[in-house]
């Protein structure tokens, strides 16, 4: 596990200045930066008004374009929404509604929302004091794959429940183990990390529960209307990530609510993604190869302030503060929590807790 500089450990909870230059790169600047990454998440660069924007644009070209070329080009653009590409977490800070990313402090029960507190304590209790988190029944044999005698408080007490599938899980974490050393080896890419690692991980995680169920999100587009603007108005571009857990035993209710919404917003997140249209998104996931976790922040930002958008304009004005969202970064094998809450004139992102996952169990008994 990943700690902060400071000597103490985060303890269990009991119950912005001047802008940094080039905020947001302007779109006449988007051809400078470098090569197309092709196995990063993608992300939707939607189109742009030049006319309505004082930017420096590059030289003309020595041949010139007919009149009627030029009125062409012009007359598509017309209606178009500017759009501009945040490229560091610090960036998201000067959107409409900033969202800024908050280090935990030792004390989380000064920072995080109620609804959030009882899950905390459970993800603490199991990656930090490691506290009844493996099963007993396979006790023996994980003695005897790390070699040592692991500590009594590590495990559950025995509930009688036959081994069989316990012992099944064990074996499928092990398989996924397996191919992560593989990826970390070759150096895998991140599209292969997630078909040969997280969506496994990810469904087996999940198996016990009916009502939830893991996502490819990859190409669930941010919908126009809940782009996050820049405070002079400017949307930004849409970002992705790669999976969402999604609860399933709200669709009819939800498919009742939005159906009344206008044409382009009848759906509950902030994409109109139809796998997911009447199932909200309970967790959004973004993972990244080593070296990227800034990028997957910013990705993580934006989608996330879309959705608290989103989220905000199926409420009435006076209601309560949006729900928490928890968020993980996953870099390689390395899985980092984060809580996106709303405090009304900003959305802090609260984090990060850090695990490595531990023969898995510790992800799966949260």
């Amino acid at each position: 596990m990943q700690r902060d500089p400071s000597p103490s450990k985060k303890r269990k909870t009991t119950a912005p200045g001047t802008r940094d230059g080039d905020v947001f790169m302007s779109p006449a600047r988007q051809g400078q930066g470098p090569p197309e990454d092709h196995d990063r998440t993608p992300t939707s660069h939607g189109p742009f008004n030049l006319s309505t924007l004082n930017y420096q644009l590059p030289p003309r070209p020595a041949a010139s374009r007919s009149t009627s070329s030029r009125q062409s080009q012009s007359s598509a653009s017309t209606g178009r929404r500017s759009t501009s590409p945040a490229k560091r977490t610090q960036n998201l800070r000067y959107l409409e509604k900033p969202v800024l990313y908050i280090a935990l402090d030792d004390d989380a029960s000064q920072q995080l929302p109620m609804d959030v507190v009882s899950l905390y304590d459970r993800i603490y209790d199991i990656t930090v004091d490691h506290y009844c988190f493996l099963p007993h029944q396979v006790r023996s044999e994980l003695n005897s794959l790390t070699g040592r005698k692991l500590r009594d408080s590590w495990f559950a007490h025995d509930s009688g429940q036959d081994a069989s599938p316990i012992q099944t899980e064990l074996d499928a974490l092990r398989e996924v183990e397996r191919d992560a050393r593989e990826c970390m080896r070759r150096g895998s890419c991140e599209g292969a990390w997630n078909v040969d690692v997280h969506a496994p991980l990810l469904k087996l995680a999940m198996a016990p529960y009916a009502e939830i169920r893991r996502e490819v999100v990859t190409s669930a587009r941010i919908a126009s209307p809940f782009l996050p603007q820049t405070d002079v108005g400017v949307d930004v571009e849409s970002k992705m990530v790669d999976f969402a857990l999604i609860l399933e035993s709200l669709t009819d209710l939800v498919r009742a609510a939005v159906s009344a919404q206008h044409k382009d917003r009848q759906f509950i997140n902030q994409t109109p993604y139809v796998s997911i249209q009447h199932s909200p998104i309970a967790v959004s996931i973004e993972t990244k190869t080593a070296g990227t976790a800034e990028e997957g922040r910013v990705q993580l930002g934006v989608w996330t302030a879309a959705w608290n958008k989103r989220i905000k304009a199926l409420l009435l004005p006076q209601a309560d503060p949006i729900v928490t969202l928890p968020l993980v970064l996953v870099v390689e094998h390395e899985w980092k929590l984060f809580f996106a809450c709303d405090r009304g004139d900003r959305l802090e992102i609260i984090g990060d807790i850090a695990t490595v996952l531990a023969l898995g169990y510790d992800a799966m008994m949260c």
